[in-house]
């Protein structure tokens, strides 16, 4: 019995269903999708967080760490636990730790965060 992909429509049920952080982003440092777990973990609505670039978001002391990591994503680096703090919308820090890989066709990068706090 051979398997086939999953309809687009179940690929999405899946990516809003996980507890953890599932997002895309584009190499202009913009969240270009994200599940509903960003929404409920920081606060912000999918709106605010799409407007902003990511590093708006990232605590000032863990940005530099995060543009290296980013650097070496872009070069072809795959990211297994690399941790940083996100501030949320009423101010409070959540600890985050990341994996992700990069598509450098398509300029996106694909990442899971799983809150740590």
């Amino acid at each position: 019995m051979t398997s086939s992909p999953l309809p687009e429509s179940e690929l999405d049920r899946l990516f809003d269903l996980s507890p953890d952080l599932f997002c895309v982003v584009g190499v202009d440092g913009f969240f270009k999708r994200l599940n509903a777990s960003f929404e409920s973990v920081l606060g912000y609505s999918r709106e605010e967080l799409l407007s902003r670039p990511f590093f708006d978001f990232v605590h000032v002391a863990d940005r530099a760490a995060t543009h290296d990591e980013l650097i070496r994503l872009q070069s072809g680096g795959i990211a297994i636990r690399f941790q940083n703090r996100y501030i949320c919308k009423d101010g409070s820090v959540r600890w985050l730790s990341w994996s992700a890989s990069t598509a450098t066709q398509e300029g996106l990068i694909y990442a899971i965060a799983r809150d740590l706090t």
